[in-house]
């Protein structure tokens, strides 16, 4: 016959494991309430939209109220980065527009890139994605490896 087990080594193992499991369960449900689990549907929308609102050739100031009147409170827009391929270059400056971060890095960004106060180039990129444009992401704008160029030469 096997050993049965005291009530009071019954109750110690409750005692010791349930904080565990109620913490577990809160956690559990924090989590799965918090925005950036599952992606932001919104926050992608946003950063869609001001991508089809710009177009090569627009201004600086253009984008900045182009940003700014899509009132989002998803984007975030980070202007003096370096260029998304490294290579620094006198006369330009480029923008990068971010959404908030979701689990398994899927979330939207945007790199603008200027060239003498003008708008060149228009990426976007997802956090892992690198230099390698998503599948579910629009083309680059624009489309050639030149990166500030368009066929060749300056829009």
């Amino acid at each position: 016959m096997a050993p049965s087990v005291s009530m009071r080594t019954r109750i110690l193992r409750i005692v010791i494991i349930s904080p565990f499991v109620v913490l577990f369960l809160i956690c559990l449900f924090i989590f799965s309430r918090l925005p950036f689990v599952g992606g932001n549907p919104q926050a992608q929308r946003d950063l869609l939209e001001l991508r089809s609102r710009l177009a090569l050739g627009d201004s600086m100031l253009k984008v900045d109220g182009v940003l700014a009147g899509l009132e989002s409170r998803y984007l975030e827009c980070r202007k003096g980065v370096p260029p998304w391929d490294g290579k620094e270059e006198r006369g330009t400056e480029n923008w990068f527009v971010e959404t908030p971060e979701t689990i398994g890095a899927n979330n939207f960004n945007l790199w603008l890139r200027f060239d003498e106060q003008r708008l060149t180039a228009i990426r976007v990129r997802t956090s892992n994605a690198g230099q390698h444009l998503p599948d579910e992401a629009p083309a680059d704008i624009p489309a050639s490896a030149d990166t500030g160029k368009v066929n060749g030469h300056a829009p």
